[in-house]
């Protein structure tokens, strides 16, 4: 005997609300949206500085502790030309990216779910006939202070390259007040006025105050624009990896991305400085996201109604 089913029958709503797959990827997109603008929080942004003073890249940053000064600016200081930073010896120390005016725009670590990244880049020239000190260091901190990239600063994750003496440089990671890996590489294997990018991807873990990280220094060429190579001086690939424990940012919503680069008096090691980034790569929270909108719609083509 064969087994009967309820007749569905299908009525026509004064108002129908069609739901599309689109519908359902859209959605939530709106949704952060909203939240991220009413608590200014950013999960991205791009400056490469091309346009000039009047650019929105450029006013996007200040000096801490609002001590005044505007990022050194040059037409023609970029990667390919184009515009970019023309550090000195007090140009580029401690500037934060924030949003209009002087509102902070931070990053929420709390909502960055296990296996999270954040992919931070930032481009550099380097003249090697240097002998003088000359630092770049970047990355995530809670420290809006001019100490706050500084060893002496701490309450961040940060990487960056040094010269710490008339021949070599250092690779650094950094972890609060203190060096969490190093690598050091003769200055003579890099070549003078080229362009080198260094990329740091901080991962959260599951294990709560642990984050992984990968700093690396990669060549771009005399102009900037050539396809990213990890920079080798011989011997090793230029690069860390590895844990780290930070628990000052794991849970932390009031994080800003900052840069402290500097030459010595009038020395030029640091010829300049361009395109500073930060790109989210997918969680698994976001994954898990995707993954119930694929659900959706595979449940909505199987149960529609002829």
């Amino acid at each position: 005997m064969g087994q009967s089913f309820p007749v569905i029958q299908r009525t026509t709503p004064t108002n129908p609300i069609t739901l599309t797959m689109k519908n359902i990827l859209i959605l939530p997109a709106l949704i952060c949206s909203a939240q991220l603008l009413s608590a200014q929080v950013i999960t991205n942004f791009s400056s490469d500085f091309n346009t000039g003073p009047a650019n929105v890249a450029l006013a996007n940053y200040k000096q801490s502790d609002g001590l005044g000064s505007t990022l050194p600016w040059s037409a023609t200081a970029g990667t390919g030309g184009g515009g970019g930073i023309a550090p000195t010896a007090a140009g580029v120390n401690n500037f934060y990216r924030i949003g209009t005016g002087t509102t902070e725009t931070n990053f929420d670590f709390s909502a960055l779910g296990a296996g999270g990244t954040y992919s931070t880049s930032i481009d550099m020239r380097i003249n090697t006939t240097s002998t003088l000190l000359t630092t770049t260091t970047f990355g995530f901190t809670t420290d809006n202070s001019p100490s706050a990239m500084t060893l002496a600063g701490g309450k961040n994750i940060a990487g960056g390259v040094i010269r710490n003496n008339s021949s070599n440089f250092t690779l650094r990671m950094r972890s609060d007040s203190g060096n969490t890996a190093t690598l050091d590489f003769a200055q003579s294997a890099l070549t003078s006025n080229d362009w080198y990018r260094l990329t740091l991807d901080i991962t959260k873990s599951a294990t709560v105050n642990q984050f992984g990280y990968n700093l690396t220094l990669f060549s771009i060429g005399s102009a900037g624009t050539s396809t990213p190579v990890i920079f080798n001086d011989g011997t090793n690939n230029i690069q860390l990896t590895g844990t780290l424990t930070n628990s000052a940012l794991y849970a932390a919503t009031d994080i800003q991305w900052a840069i402290d680069a500097r030459d010595t008096a009038s020395d030029t090691g640091l010829i300049a400085l361009d395109n500073f980034n930060v790109v989210p790569e997918p969680s698994t929270a976001i994954l898990a996201m995707f993954g119930l909108a694929a659900l959706a719609a595979r449940t909505r083509s199987r149960v529609s109604i002829p």
